[in-house]
């Protein structure tokens, strides 16, 4: 075979080669066929594109969130007149007492349905970690003996005063309305809500004047935002307004020392008609609690 034949064979190749090439590159696809089935399939592929892009809120959906927050307990959650505050072998003081709470660090758990695009009712559980701290004023002391005289304007040890933890836990429901829903039929990224709900309030106080958990019935207000990620995902923002009220109760003993046989009972010694008595705690007077809880988190609906 001659140089030339080779020559021919290469050149038919290369054409044949390049013609396949040439169309890739073109990036033209002619489609001859064009069934209805598959047409249809892509229009609604973009209207499903559309309405994700679109973000809007979504009824008869299951939700479920998760949030960090803080709830500002620092308010007033005990307070008691010449009450007894430390005792020792020799001597007993006594004073007023003022148990004062600080924030605590709150998350929140919530499991919700959305009735249509501008209500919705959840369920609510949140725990909360802080501590309080005990002010004491007008102190006073005495011997443990008979007829001893009270001595007054008694100095404050380093470690007369608590200072230890709170622990409380929230459940309830809520119900929440989306403006947006009823002015736009929820369409938007940012969608703001109001909300208000019921529930119920544990407070567990590591405290000598606490004998135990006690609960409260609690209500709250509020609003936020909802930021609408995708169909599935949003991130939202709450800041609630809570109130109830705490009545701690009395413990029978105010310290148990010795390994149970020197029982130090909780007392006070007001003065009445001019007159000091000596006298157990009953009860204390109830504490109107007014909170602000602020969060931020995630929500998934389903």
């Amino acid at each position: 075979m001659s140089w030339k034949t080779v020559a021919v064979f290469l050149l038919l190749g290369l054409l044949v080669s390049a013609v396949p090439a040439s169309a890739q590159e073109s990036g033209r696809i002619f489609k001859l066929l064009r069934d209805t089935d598959s047409a249809a399939r892509e229009l609604d592929l973009e209207a499903e594109d559309q309405v994700a892009w679109e973000r809007q809120l979504a009824g008869r959906k299951l939700e479920f969130g998760f949030a960090l927050g803080f709830l500002n307990l620092g308010t007033t959650l005990l307070q008691h007149d010449q009450i007894i505050y430390k005792y020792t072998t020799e001597f007993t003081y006594w004073g007023d007492v003022e148990l004062n709470g600080d924030t605590a660090f709150a998350p929140v758990l919530r499991l919700g349905y959305s009735v249509n695009d501008w209500l919705a009712l959840e369920g609510n559980a949140s725990l909360s970690f802080s501590e309080y701290k005990a002010t004491i004023t007008n102190r006073r002391a005495r011997k443990n003996e008979p007829g001893a005289a009270v001595l007054e304007d008694v100095a404050l040890g380093e470690y007369d005063a608590e200072n230890r933890s709170l622990i409380t836990f929230l459940g309830g429901g809520n119900a929440l309305i989306y403006p947006m829903g009823l002015i736009r039929d929820g369409k938007g990224m940012f969608q703001p809500f109001l909300t208000a709900g019921f529930g119920r309030m544990w407070y567990d106080m590591n405290s000598q004047y606490s004998d135990g958990p006690v609960s409260t019935n609690n209500f709250n207000f509020g609003g936020g935002l909802r930021v609408l990620g995708d169909e599935r995902l949003s991130i939202r923002f709450d800041l609630l307004y809570h109130m109830n009220t705490l009545q701690l109760d009395a413990p029978t003993y105010f310290q148990i020392l010795d390994q149970g046989t020197t029982l130090i009972l909780l007392e006070e010694h007001p003065i009445i008609n001019n007159a000091r008595v000596d006298r157990v705690v009953e009860e204390y007077d109830s504490q109107d609690i007014k909170s602000l809880n602020w969060s931020i988190g995630i929500q998934g609906t389903f």
